[in-house]
C-alpha cells in the first residue's frame, strides 16, 4: 500500500469517505472540503482509496485539516500510517509542530472521544482551549505533536 499525492479522481473519491463518515464529517464540514482540498492531499491507494489526510504548510508547523480511512479499515494501523507520512514530510521541510483542532475532551461525543484517543495514542498533547466566538459554535482543543 502506497500514499500518493491526490489527483481530481482521487480527491473525489476521498469526499466520498468523508460522506461516508458521518459521524465526523458533518455536512458543513463537507462542504468546506469540497471548496478547500488543496494541493496538499494525499491517500492510501491499493488498487482503492482507503483514506486521506489534507494538511497546511506554513513555515514552522503542519496543520492536519482533515483525516479520515474508510470504515471497513479503522482499527488497522492505516491512520498511523498516513501521520508518519505527514511527519517525514514535516522533516524535509525542516518543522518540528503537527497541530490539529478537534472537538473539546469536555465534548462526550464518542466518535470525537476516539478521534482524540487516536492522536493521544500518536503522540499528540492537549496543548489549550480555542473557545467559540459565536454562540452555538463548539469550542475546540488545540492538539500538537512535536517532532524530534
Amino acid at each position: 500500500m502506497k500514499i500518493i499525492k491526490a489527483r481530481k479522481n482521487e480527491k473525489k473519491e476521498s469526499l466520498e469517505i468523508a460522506e461516508e463518515l458521518k459521524e465526523w464529517f458533518k455536512e458543513d464540514a463537507i462542504k468546506k472540503m469540497r471548496k478547500n482540498f488543496n494541493k496538499n492531499l494525499y491517500v492510501l491507494k491499493n488498487g482503492e482509496i482507503k483514506g486521506f489526510i489534507n494538511f497546511r504548510l506554513n513555515r514552522k508547523s503542519i496543520t492536519i485539516l482533515n483525516l479520515g480511512v474508510k470504515k471497513k479499515y479503522h482499527r488497522k494501523g492505516l491512520g498511523t500510517k498516513l501521520l508518519r507520512f505527514l511527519e517525514k514530510i514535516a522533516h524535509k521541510n525542516k518543522i518540528n509542530d503537527l497541530r490539529l483542532e478537534t472537538l473539546t475532551y469536555e465534548d462526550n461525543y464518542k466518535p470525537y472521544k476516539l478521534t482524540r484517543d487516536f492522536y493521544l495514542k500518536n503522540g499528540f498533547i492537549y496543548k489549550y482551549i480555542k473557545r467559540a466566538k459565536k454562540l452555538g459554535f463548539d469550542d475546540l482543543v488545540i492538539m500538537e505533536k512535536k517532532l524530534k
